[in-house]
């Protein structure tokens, strides 16, 4: 689990991942998330353990992604809205606890490897 406590905190961590549940139907289409991603554990946990004013999560895969962010307690939902050679998604004013990230790919052809980066702005 990597921890933000400040804004200029960055956490990075290789991954590669094989995805196949669509990501929509884990959240019942509401936010209507696409791509392909993992269920049962997420990819990478992150808390964040400061008052921020936002939490940045990105990944630079091998193929086109997605991201999909619960936010503690599972109470929200965050995703970026289009598959893309670069997700990212930008978590406003985020409230303090963890937060599971799942990596998603775009289609079943093969793992989507790259790095996941989180920073505390």
């Amino acid at each position: 689990v990597g921890v933000l406590q400040a804004p200029t905190d960055t956490l990075t961590q290789a991954l590669s991942v094989q995805g196949i549940t669509q990501a929509a139907t884990l959240t019942g289409g509401n936010p209507p998330c696409p791509g392909l991603v993992n269920t049962g554990v997420p990819d990478y946990v992150f808390e964040v353990a400061a008052d921020l004013e936002a939490a940045t999560v990105t990944f630079d895969g091998s193929t086109m992604g997605t991201l999909m962010i619960v936010g503690p307690q599972g109470a929200q939902i965050f995703c970026n809205d289009n598959i893309t050679a670069k997700p990212s998604v930008v978590i406003e004013q985020p409230e303090m606890g963890r937060y599971g990230v799942l990596v998603g790919r775009g289609n079943m052809s093969g793992a989507n490897s790259g790095t996941l980066t989180v920073s505390g702005q």
